[in-house]
C-alpha cells in the first residue's frame, strides 16, 4: 500500500473510528497529525521491537540469578504510600 492510498484510507476512516471531529482542532492540524503518524509508523515498530528484545533479553539474563527476598521492605513501602496518600 503506497503512502497516498494509506492517507486516503486514514482520512476516510477517521470519523468512523473516533466519532465526530473535534471542534477545537482545525482540519489543518488533523491533516498534520495524519501526516506525522504516516511518516513515523516505522519508528513505532522499531521501538516496540527494541522494547521486546530488551524485556525478553533481560529475562533470559536474570533467569539464573538468585531471587531477592524483598517482602518486608515492599510491605513497608506500600504501607508508607497508603499512609501519606
Amino acid at each position: 500500500m503506497d503512502l497516498s492510498t494509506s492517507r486516503r484510507f486514514l482520512e476516510c476512516k477517521h470519523s468512523d473510528l473516533i466519532g465526530p471531529r473535534n471542534q477545537w482542532v482545525g482540519p489543518e492540524l488533523e491533516h498534520a497529525s495524519v501526516n506525522w503518524r504516516l511518516e513515523n509508523v516505522s519508528k513505532a515498530f522499531v521501538y516496540c521491537g527494541l522494547y521486546a528484545v530488551l524485556v525478553f533479553g533481560c529475562q533470559l539474563l536474570l533467569k539464573e540469578r538468585p531471587h531477592l527476598h524483598l517482602h518486608g521492605p515492599l510491605v513497608l513501602w506500600s504501607l508508607s504510600l497508603a499512609i501519606f496518600r
